[in-house]
């Protein structure tokens, strides 16, 4: 059976417990709550804003120049599997085993909290980086995507997480040591833990350590004033002639009167809204493939960010036809009815999945640390939660949604 517990220290360091006492496999991971997307902070009234690509250089300068040395190097010599990786809003350093487990836990929370990189070794860190910058660049669609995430965010210039050469090239060690401090203190940290262990006896090895470690505790404020509903442009356009031509209309809806009970509800019912109103088998689709202005599927995605009151939902298409395909959108959109039958169908599925996932270890721990980290919230969504979603209640929440600001990104080939 899985158990979850969730566990705050004197130090502000949050500790996320999923225990399951039938897996040999345990699994640790250290969150650092700050990614590549966390631009403005404030430190003693001082506003430090910071380039794109510095979360991703000092994630590879910690774990590749610890106490330990490299630390794929030294876990792997030891039989471990780990890895670190940024995103848009953490950085991540895990481990996992099938033994010594306490050891080895003691071992990555002292190598992510002990830096010892120096101006040469971030150098050298640089240049595969660059390689990597060069590479991103040719990700498919990459133009397009760039000006939707930057149409975006008006107070924030954030690309991606590599950044650029320019954007990174001057950074030296005294400055990354700056950030490293502000973002790496505890308070900042969440460390999570899966397997079958002892709750308490984790809990103590993690406590005593960083007692032990006795870092110092710096005030610091992120800024985030990208929660308008607004955009930079209304209409944004692209030459791309490497690729189709594509339209796409990129929504922003306000969320502040939501809770987050009614979050955790929209998150299932947008998203069937737009699955049921444009997959294969919608009628929006049938029309763009009778009249012939597209031979391709709709593209359609929702991200939530509660805590700055934004719904982001975008849709898109490779066609030519933007007018005409436009008024499909829009009007499919602002009908806001729902099929009982289509919605009682799918939902059984959905249940059937929450169903499963609950059975799955992994991603227990990837719900719970993820509704922790971003709403701290202690819990996940229960098949009882899931199943009394219901086709009224939707209809119901998606009536509450305002769907007029948008704004228009048109990829052409010259």
């Amino acid at each position: 059976m899985i158990n979850r517990k969730y566990v705050t220290l004197k130090n502000g360091l949050k500790l996320v417990f999923i225990n399951d006492n039938t897996k040999h496999i345990q699994y640790a991971e250290i969150k650092i709550r700050y990614g590549g997307r966390t631009k403005k902070v404030k430190v003693n009234n001082e506003l430090i804003v910071i380039p794109d690509g510095v979360a991703h250089l000092l994630e590879h300068t910690v774990y590749e120049n610890t106490i330990y040395g490299n630390l794929n190097n030294f876990f792997k010599d030891n039989y471990i599997d780990s890895n670190a990786f940024t995103s848009y809003d953490d950085t991540c350093y895990y481990i996992e085993t099938v033994f010594d487990f306490k050891e080895h836990l003691i071992e990555l929370i002292k190598a992510v909290n002990t830096p010892v990189f120096t101006d040469e070794q971030i150098e050298h860190i640089k240049l595969p980086i660059y390689e990597e910058i060069k590479s991103v660049k040719d990700k498919k669609y990459k133009k397009f995507a760039d000006a939707k995430i930057h149409n975006a965010l008006l107070d924030n210039d954030f690309i991606d997480n590599v950044g650029t050469k320019e954007s990174i090239e001057n950074i030296n060690k005294d400055y990354l040591m700056n950030i490293y401090n502000i973002f790496y203190q505890p308070s900042n940290q969440i460390i999570t833990i899966s397997g079958n262990y002892d709750i308490n006896e984790i809990t103590k090895v993690i406590e005593d350590t960083y007692n032990e470690l006795n870092k110092e505790f710096i005030p610091f404020e992120v800024i985030k004033d990208d929660n308008s509903i607004s955009f930079r442009k209304d209409i944004v356009n692209i030459v791309d002639p490497k690729y189709n031509e594509v339209y796409n209309i990129a929504f922003k809806i306000d969320a502040s009167k939501f809770q987050l009970e009614d979050i955790r509800k929209i998150k299932y019912y947008l998203n069937y809204y737009l699955s049921s109103h444009f997959d294969d088998n919608s009628e929006a689709f049938k029309e763009v493939l009778d009249k012939g202005y597209s031979k391709y599927s709709f593209g359609r995605n929702v991200s939530f960010d509660f805590i700055d009151n934004v719904i982001m939902m975008d849709i898109d298409l490779e066609t030519t036809n933007i007018k005409e395909v436009k008024k499909i959108i829009l009007d499919t959109l602002n009908k806001k009815d729902i099929d009982e039958n289509n919605f009682k169908l799918r939902h059984k599925s959905v249940v059937i999945d929450r169903i499963m996932r609950l059975d799955n270890i992994y991603k227990v721990l990837s719900e719970y640390s993820y509704n922790i980290a971003r709403y701290d919230f202690d819990g996940i969504d229960t098949v009882e939660f899931v199943d009394e979603l219901n086709p009224k209640e939707c209809l119901e929440y998606i009536n509450k949604l305002d769907f007029s600001h948008y704004c228009e990104l048109i990829q052409t080939k010259e």
